[in-house]
Formats: structure tokens, sequence, C-alpha cells
């Protein structure tokens, strides 16, 4: 596993050179988090057992592709766009956000009253995550319109509203709250830092404040959902179950097991399919099947799907697809196109999120409804269709 760490090392000086030492860079985010999840396997204690050659013949290909093709990516010259976000629209979206509310309410008020245990934040989670009465995750689409509003009050520099920021900024982090969701609110932490690094409104020393403070947040958020003090052999224990069990998971699965062609990675179409009555194949649950060993999880890292549905071949395919698109989205940022810098700040909590697994085939149509919310301010602006 040493030369994993080397390759991460390796990955990580280019990128920051080739990223004019930007630290947001697909490349460079990629290589730091193997690198801090490998490094933690090799020196936190842990019960794990050893990393095969199948994890890291695959995170070698995985770190490879996706770096160099998002690399070529950031090489190429794009047109610059000077469209702004249409602040009409904006405020709708604002006072829209606000109307929703309650929405998010009446759901912590139900999801307590028929919970099936005697804890209050577990049965928040577990309505969160379709374990409750409607055996379906809770995925409302006013949180992606609050995520939209926030983000294009967020990257306003001309003429920023403090005040609506931080509201939104606020609602935000409830819903991460409300659905007990360590995820959520690490998304909402990436997104701000990243629009604010770009603002140069913070520096490097304050995100490293910031990732110390988020571990704690998380970390009393595992606590209050689990009813445990968060004491030493506890905090081990969330560690390792939480970043270094993904990989071991890893270990558990064979290359190209799926019963369907591509029923991971195009589970979307499955999903139309099947809905619309096209076909009679059942999409597979977003949820991922339970292992008991070598530790009781549901996890396997980004690799997962393309691994299961199409072998070490899946992994260097979508990894180049993912970084030549994530290698695209930066670039469109750095040559100061506002869209583009929303949508990064998107989905680069992915990014950092892959030791846990993929985001962004697993979760795609949020993603369609999320880009169609924030694409109506730019439209209009665009095309000028409405006059303020």
């Amino acid at each position: 596993m040493y030369y994993i760490i080397g390759l991460c090392i390796l990955l990580l000086c280019l990128g920051m050179i080739c990223s004019k030492q930007n630290i947001f860079s697909p490349t460079v985010i990629t290589a730091m988090i193997w690198f801090v999840c490998v490094t933690l396997f090799l020196y936190f204690p842990h019960q794990l057992p050893e990393l095969s050659s199948q994890f890291s013949t695959a995170i070698a290909i995985w770190l490879v592709c996706f770096s160099l093709c998002s690399l070529l990516m950031q090489s190429c010259c794009f047109s610059t766009s000077t469209i702004k976000c249409n602040v009409t629209i904006r405020d709708i979206y604002f006072w829209l956000s606000i109307a929703c509310i309650p929405c998010l309410i009446l759901f912590a008020q139900h999801a307590i009253a028929t919970g099936t245990t005697d804890h209050w934040a577990l049965n928040l989670r577990n309505a969160a995550i379709g374990r409750g009465e409607n055996q379906e995750a809770y995925t409302p689409l006013y949180y992606l319109l609050w995520v939209v509003t926030y983000l294009l009050y967020l990257v306003e520099e001309e003429n920023p509203n403090t005040k609506r920021t931080i509201i939104m900024g606020l609602l935000v982090a409830l819903f991460g709250a409300v659905t007990m969701s360590k995820t959520l609110i690490l998304n909402l932490f990436i997104m701000t830092i990243f629009i604010l690094y770009t603002r140069r409104i913070i520096k490097i020393r304050h995100i490293l404040i910031g990732i110390a403070a988020i571990v704690t947040v998380l970390l009393i958020m595992q606590g209050v959902r689990q009813a445990v003090t968060m004491d030493k052999n506890a905090t081990q224990s969330t560690i390792v179950l939480y970043i270094l069990s993904n990989m071991s998971a890893f270990d558990t699965l064979q290359p190209y097991s799926s019963e369907h062609f591509g029923e991971n990675v195009f589970r979307i179409y499955y999903a139309i399919t099947y809905k619309l009555g096209l076909s009679d194949i059942v999409p597979v649950n977003p949820i991922l099947p339970w292992i008991e060993k070598p530790i009781a999880t549901n996890t396997y890292t980004t690799l997962y799907p393309f691994f299961k549905d199409f072998g070490y071949v899946g992994i260097g395919i979508f990894g180049s697809l993912l970084g030549l698109f994530y290698g695209w989205i930066f670039k469109k940022h750095q040559e100061n196109c506002l869209f583009y810098t929303i949508m990064y700040a998107y989905f680069c909590t992915l990014l950092v999120t892959q030791y846990n697994g993929d985001g962004v085939f697993t979760n795609i149509a949020g993603h369609v409804k999320m880009l169609l919310i924030l694409c109506v301010p730019f439209v209009v602006d665009k095309y000028k269709l409405l006059r303020r």
C-alpha cells in the first residue's frame, strides 16, 4: 500500500502545479483524500484485515485515470461567459424556500411520532433513509432549492445580502440536523469553504480550523444519533466505521457480479423504464446491501458501481469520464463563469466523500433536478426574460 501513498503524493504535487496551487482542484482533492484514507488505514489502530491487491489495483487505476483526464481537460481553452444570476428569480427562490419550512417541521413531527424506537434522533434518521413508515428515503425537492438559493447568495460579490445568506445557510444546516445526516452537514461545510476561499474571504489556515470544527460537530452528531458518549473508544470506532471500513468492504466485492448489465452505473435507466412499465427489471436499491464481515457496513467507496458492473475496465472508463467532467467544470470555474463556480461547489462535495461511496451515478436524478433549478436564473438573465 505504500506505493499508493507515493502515487497520491506525486499526483498531489502535479495537481497543485497544473491548477495554479488551487487546493480545490479535482486532482488535488482526490489525491489528498486517498492519501489520508490509506495512511490512516496503515497507522490508525483497528482490527480490519490487511487490504488486498484488489483494492490497491483498483484505486491505482482510479487515481491515474481520473487525475490525468482531469488535468487534460484543465489544459484546454473554453469560451468564457459573463451571464449572471437574475436577482428577481433568486429572490423568488428565497421566499419559496421560506414557504417550505413547514414541510420540514411536518416531516420531523411525523418521523418522531411514528418511529419504532424510543430515541427521537434515531427515529429521524430512520425516516430520512427509508427505514420509517414510508420505506422511502426522504429526498424532497425543496432541499435542492435551499442549496441552490444558498449558493446563489453566497457567491454574490457586488451586492451581497449577508442576512439572507445566513438564513439560507441555516436552513440547509437545519435540514441536515433534522435528518441526522452527517453527510449533508459535511456537504454544507465543503460548499461554504470552497466559495469563501474562491472569494478570498478565507485562507488555508481558516480551512484547517474549520476542518477541526466540523469533525467535532460530526462526532457530536454521531453521539446524539446513537445515544452514546463519544469517548476515545467511541471516536476510534466511528473513524474505523466511516472511513476505513469502506476500503475493507470493497475487498469483498466480485467484479462483473451484477445480475443485469450496468445495473448500478445505469440505475437511472432501469428506474425510468421500470416506472414507465417498459421493463420488469426492478432497479437496484440505492441503499446498498449490508455485509457483516470484516465489519458491518454497506459502503464500499466510490468504486463500487464501476467495479461490480464492469470490473477494473469499468473503473478505468468511468474514472476517465468523471475526470473529464470535473476537469471541465473546474476549468470553467477558473475562467470566472459564475454558473460553473456554483456547479463545482455542489459537485465538489461528492469528490470529498468518494472514500465513502459513489455520489454521482447513484443520485443522478437528484443532480439533474438541482441543475435545472440552478439554470433558471441564468437562463432568465441570458435571454432577458425579466427586467427589474
